[in-house]
């Protein structure tokens, strides 16, 4: 820094790069030393940048080795919680699909009687409006047999479009309770 510009200066000490207004250790992406001689700034980098990544349930090998010398027994500590995190991970993804295809069997018996059901009160309204049309009853047979044809064809087309809408609704974001009132999607 020169002289003229205002806060604290920065200076190197050994491979620590620090403020020394107190602020702690400036970043080596960040640090930066501005040489003035001669009427000519220059400005130099004393900082390297090294940028490591770890993926995955356990640390990285010098990790668990920065781990083991500390105390020997918590790489093992860390490995068997990993493998207990993941068992359980596993059950609990077992025990879903499970209770996904019970609900699916569940439904479908349903369905099954659902249909049946409705097949016998569709053959009692057109058996009925049968025995009523033989012994003279036109109008009443008229009536009752219609209505029931109405009825199970206004059933079946009702039960496609509840079944159409359920199976668009998650791709087009139906069925998504809207936010408390207030409050935003993302906060």
């Amino acid at each position: 820094m020169t002289p003229n510009e205002s806060g604290p200066p920065s200076h190197v000490d050994g491979n620590n790069l620090s403020n020394s207004g107190g602020a702690g250790p400036i970043p080596p992406q960040t640090a930066s030393v501005i040489i003035e001689g001669g009427g000519v700034q220059q400005q130099q980098i004393v900082g390297e940048v090294a940028l490591a990544f770890h993926s995955g349930p356990l640390p990285s090998p010098a990790d668990l080795a920065a781990y083991a010398a500390i105390d020997p027994s918590l790489p093992r500590e860390l490995l068997d919680m990993a493998k207990g995190q993941a068992a359980h991970i596993q059950r609990m993804q077992n025990l879903d699909m499970n209770r996904r295809i019970a609900a699916e069997a569940g439904a479908r018996v349903e369905r099954r009687i659902g249909q049946v059901l409705a097949f016998g009160v569709a053959l009692m309204g057109i058996g009925s409006a049968s025995y009523l049309a033989i012994h003279d009853h036109d109008w009443v047979a008229g009536v009752l047999g219609g209505s029931t044809v109405v009825a199970l064809v206004g059933a079946f087309i009702a039960g496609r479009i509840v079944q159409q809408r359920a199976t668009r609704a998650p791709a087009r974001g139906e069925g998504i309770a809207p936010p408390p009132a207030g409050t935003s999607r993302g906060t």
